[in-house]
């Protein structure tokens, strides 16, 4: 499916967590899925919207339990990076801004 996506969209479907999130109407997207102990970091963290950045970076928070109550917290990303339409020097440009982030 290559159709743009404006707006954000979270859903469930068939036990997975959907997060979806675009700028703009006119260009792509990033989405997240989550399932299993994944849903359950995303809940014990506090079902928290993620954060997202430009249309393009999209990153949950979650906080894993282990059985002696210790927390793992853990921050994951989402990103899409245009490899069309743009020239070499916006790619490394933001490539560099990417890793800084």
């Amino acid at each position: 499916m290559n159709a743009p996506l404006a707006g954000e969209t979270q859903t469930e479907i068939r036990n997975h967590e959907v997060f979806l999130y675009g700028e703009s109407d006119r260009i792509g997207g990033v989405g997240l899925i989550l399932g299993g102990d994944n849903i359950k970091a995303w809940k014990d963290a506090g079902s928290k919207p993620p954060i997202k950045k430009s249309g393009r970076l999209l990153g949950p928070h979650l906080t894993f339990t282990s059985g002696n109550k210790e927390l793992t917290k853990l921050f994951i990303i989402s990103a899409f990076l245009p490899c069309t339409r743009q020239s070499d020097s916006f790619h490394t440009r933001n490539s560099m801004r990417f890793w800084m982030i």
